[in-house]
């Protein structure tokens, strides 16, 4: 894809502007400050209060949506498990690294710091996945075996499919041990 992302209205999402064309689908790449410059939290964590991240996400769900919508969130490890998200799944998350579903008003979400976002979608079939690709994930074939499973699962072509990899920490921002590199 080309890489050409736009800002939401409200300053605190990325979109890219192709898939912006399925109207189907609500995806985006959040940004760690709104338009005027307040943080951003989206991770639970000893950091932030749990009210201030639990508001920021519904923020952030109502500016994609438009409304009130479930999102599934995985405990990431840092592996290359892709998980078939589902309503089922929202009150107790798996491990793992990566979402695909094709259930409507399911929002898949996964969270970054350094490692990459890459959204898969499949105009087709309607299926989408959410993918965090840590180095140790992308070793082990993360994004393809997310591919995988929307083949298995939900019949779609691989050929058919569209990837955009959002944001992330730039080589400039970021030293890696000597395990990264020789892997």
């Amino acid at each position: 894809m080309d890489g050409q992302f736009l800002t939401s209205s409200d300053g605190i999402f990325l979109y890219h502007q192709r898939l912006a064309a399925y109207k189907w689908l609500r995806h985006g790449f959040s940004l760690r400050r709104n338009q005027d410059g307040a943080e951003m939290s989206y991770g639970l964590n000893e950091y932030q209060p749990h009210e201030t991240v639990l508001e920021n996400r519904q923020r952030l769900v109502r500016s994609l949506s438009g409304r009130e919508l479930p999102v599934a969130i995985l405990r990431q490890v840092h592996s290359d498990r892709v998980i078939k998200a589902s309503r089922a799944l929202l009150s107790d998350p798996p491990e793992g690294d990566g979402w695909v579903t094709d259930e409507p008003e399911l929002l898949v979400a996964i969270q970054t710091a350094d490692c990459l976002p890459v959204l898969l979608v499949d105009p087709q079939q309607r299926v989408v996945a959410a993918v965090h690709a840590g180095w140790r994930g992308t070793l082990q074939r993360i994004a393809a075996k997310a591919v995988h499973l929307m083949q298995t699962d939900f019949g779609s072509h691989p050929g058919n499919c569209l990837a955009v990899v959002g944001p992330a920490i730039r080589r400039c921002c970021y030293e890696v041990g000597e395990e990264v590199v020789e892997a």
